[in-house]
This record gives C-alpha cells, sequence and structure tokens, in this order.
C-alpha cells in the first residue's frame, strides 16, 4: 500500500514538474520576442477626428487639420503646386467688407467652434469664417469656407459638391493626396499645400462629397 501511494505521489508530482516546465519555457519565449514598433506617425495622426461639435446658434462642421490625415500617395515632383483660394463665389484673403457685397447678408453670424472668429452662415449652403486677430496679415478676411447643400459651390481646380472620391483623386493627381486616419466621420480625403492652405472633402457612403472645407489657418 505505501509503494503504491509513493508511486502515486510520484507521478502527481512528475506531472506538475513538467507543467511548471512548459509554462516556464512559455514566459520566456515571449518576454525574449521583439515587440512591434509603435508607429509614432500614425498614433499622431489617429488622435482627433472631424468635429461636428455645435454652438448653441448652429451645427456646422469645423475645420479639419492636415496633422489628422496620413499620406495615401507618394510625394510627386510638383508637391510645391499652390491649390486655388475659391470655393464657389468665396475666397480665402477676401477682406470682410468685399465679401459682405459679394456674397450678401448672412442668414445667421455665429463664431466659430473652439476658436471663436466671426463665422457667417448663409442660406445657400455656404459659410465662412472670418480671421479676427489684427495681427493677421490679412485681418478681417476671409480664413474658411465650408460648402454644404444645397450650395453647388465648386473649388478653383474645378472639384464639387456630388462629385466622387475618384474625381478628387483625378483632379488632384498632381498634389500629394491625404486622407483621414482614425475615427472619421465619413470617408475624408485632403491636400495641404506649401502655402498653409488645406482642402478638405467629406464622402458619404457612396463616395460623394457632402462637405467641402477650404481654409488657411495661418490667417486663423
Amino acid at each position: 500500500m505505501k509503494k503504491t501511494s509513493k508511486k502515486l505521489l510520484f507521478i502527481v508530482l512528475s506531472i506538475f514538474f513538467v507543467i511548471t516546465c512548459g509554462i516556464y519555457a512559455i514566459v520566456i519565449t515571449n518576454s525574449a520576442r521583439p515587440q512591434t514598433p509603435v508607429n509614432n506617425h500614425l498614433a499622431a495622426n489617429n488622435l482627433v477626428r472631424i468635429s461636428t461639435s455645435t454652438t448653441e446658434a448652429s451645427k456646422k462642421p469645423t475645420v479639419i487639420k492636415a496633422a489628422e490625415f496620413i499620406s495615401i500617395t507618394a510625394p510627386v515632383s510638383s508637391s510645391k503646386r499652390l491649390l486655388g483660394s475659391k470655393l464657389g463665389p468665396a475666397a480665402l484673403y477676401m477682406p470682410e467688407v468685399e465679401a459682405l457685397k459679394m456674397l450678401g447678408e448672412p442668414k445667421q453670424r455665429s463664431i466659430t467652434h473652439g476658436i471663436g472668429t466671426p463665422e457667417w452662415e448663409y442660406a445657400n449652403g455656404l459659410t465662412v469664417a472670418i480671421a479676427g486677430s489684427p495681427k493677421s496679415k490679412y485681418p478681417d478676411a476671409i480664413w474658411k469656407i465650408i460648402a454644404t447643400a444645397p450650395s453647388g459651390a465648386s473649388t478653383s481646380e474645378g472639384f464639387s459638391l456630388g462629385d466622387s472620391a475618384s474625381d478628387f483623386k483625378r483632379i488632384y493627381q498632381n498634389f500629394d493626396l491625404i486622407e483621414c486616419a482614425f475615427q472619421c466621420e465619413g470617408y475624408q480625403l485632403g491636400i495641404k499645400d506649401s502655402s498653409g492652405k488645406f482642402l478638405n472633402a467629406v464622402f458619404d457612403d457612396n463616395k460623394k462629397a457632402t462637405i467641402i472645407v477650404l481654409s488657411n489657418e495661418i490667417l486663423e
């Protein structure tokens, strides 16, 4: 009986020893395995998404910054090419007085969410933001233009609301294209040129443009 008990104890201890060695080997292997490096570029671009935060006065999308996007094309030789300044009848750098003459009195006056610069909303779907800093190179001038339906606004290069993502890539094939990387509201493509102008298009599920934003944050 004692021999049987000793034999059984020996078997149990042997099994326990084998299991312990196996667990130890797994831990050692995993700790020795090289860790996948964090892509800091992507991590930085994934921090922020397009905002549709609203003020009490109105609902308007805020401008997207290029830091929220990643490049989707190889750099092109004409990467220093500049974007046009027009979106519909409005244009970046257009003085406030001239904007009123061109666009008329806005349906609603408010401020840019999170920034505080004056913002004018028109019944035709166009919204413009006016630079508020007297230190700006273009004080009291348009620094951001937003086009939504029913506006038929087009960019200087000919991209319009309702156009497809493929149209955007074709029209801007000579620019370095970027796209929203993470947690974006809709598929988004963009371009930022060397002068600071930033063009952003937001597309619906059918890849048709529903929002176009043209801005120059240097003027902000």
